[in-house]
């Protein structure tokens, strides 16, 4: 690097490739206002940390930005149904494009969620159990089956709470045994916040 200065004039992308596990590092939008994370874990990185050290290095910048994007309105949700075969059949890897929106029905015991991509096509997830852990679950299956066709593994969810804004950061296992982090900001609920995390983590 030439001059002084340059840890300050990092850009975030630079600190994020600085991360240790972190093979490659992408940022949709400026510093200032990036649109999402995403990232490629090394072969022997130890996904946690990484997940981590990313939640680290986005709260040492304040997220200043919306790695989440608002919130679409609420689209109606279709009637309640356990999870449909055809939605998979539907969703072949490299189909999806862009995370349009995300809805989440809960009964007194079970959920159901809903994601739907630009095109159109749209995956839907249940859990029986009405908490936290169940909706991380089934927003990241569901994005999984958009995306890959295929249920990820997941390796880590990390929480954290920056100027009194939540943000949730998954690292994922894809299709091919490929790794991802996705960083998601909680705007108006988790279930699009999770969804953000989960298709930056799984995006080329």
């Amino acid at each position: 690097m030439k001059g002084g200065g340059a840890v300050a004039a990092q850009s975030l992308r630079e600190q994020l490739l600085a991360l240790p596990g972190v093979a490659e590092a992408e940022v949709d939008g400026g510093d200032a206002a990036p649109a999402g994370v995403r990232i490629r874990l090394a072969t022997d990185a130890d996904a946690a940390a990484v997940g981590a050290e990313v939640q680290r290095v986005l709260a040492a910048r304040g997220v200043r930005s919306r790695l989440g994007r608002e919130e679409p309105p609420a689209a109606p949700a279709g009637p309640s149904a356990p999870d449909r075969a055809e939605d998979a059949a539907a969703a072949k890897p490299g189909a999806a494009r862009a995370l349009e929106w995300v809805s989440v029905e809960e009964s007194a015991g079970a959920l159901q969620v809903t994601v739907v991509d630009s095109g159109g096509r749209r995956v839907v997830r249940s859990a029986t159990v009405v908490d936290e852990p169940g909706l991380v679950a089934a927003v990241i299956a569901a994005v999984g089956m958009l995306l890959e066709g295929a249920e990820p593994g997941v390796l880590s969810v990390e929480w954290a709470t920056v100027a009194d804004t939540r943000v949730v950061t998954v690292v994922l296992q894809g299709a091919g045994g490929r790794r991802g982090a996705g960083a998601g900001l909680v705007r108006a609920s988790l279930g699009y916040a999770l969804a953000r995390a989960a298709w930056s983590a799984l995006s080329d």
